[in-house]
């Protein structure tokens, strides 16, 4: 909506097209819909792993009774969470 020369904002929520991961303060990892796609379907459990060079941190899907996996936990405004508190604290990140 325009007025005066100015555009004015109207809702705050727009389509996540990136896939994007993050980390909250509570260390909680967060995932963007399109981000959970590039893993695989119906994905429930992923597998964290990391690179002692880089410092660099991965995620993958972890198949069913596999060991040091955490459960995703969807939310209804599309994201999904994981607890990586431990590990990422575990590594120093």
């Amino acid at each position: 909506m325009t007025s005066n020369q100015f555009d004015f904002l109207e809702g705050t929520r727009s389509e996540a097209k990136t896939p994007t991961v993050a980390v909250r303060r509570s260390g909680h990892v967060v995932l963007t819909s399109p981000a959970l796609a590039m893993l695989i379907d119906d994905v429930t459990h992923v597998q964290f792993g990391y690179d002692s060079n880089t410092r660099a941190v991965a995620l993958r899907a972890a198949p069913n009774g596999a060991k040091g996996r955490y459960r995703l936990r969807s939310q209804a405004n599309g994201l999904s969470l994981v607890e990586g508190r431990r590990f990422l604290g575990h590594h120093g990140v």
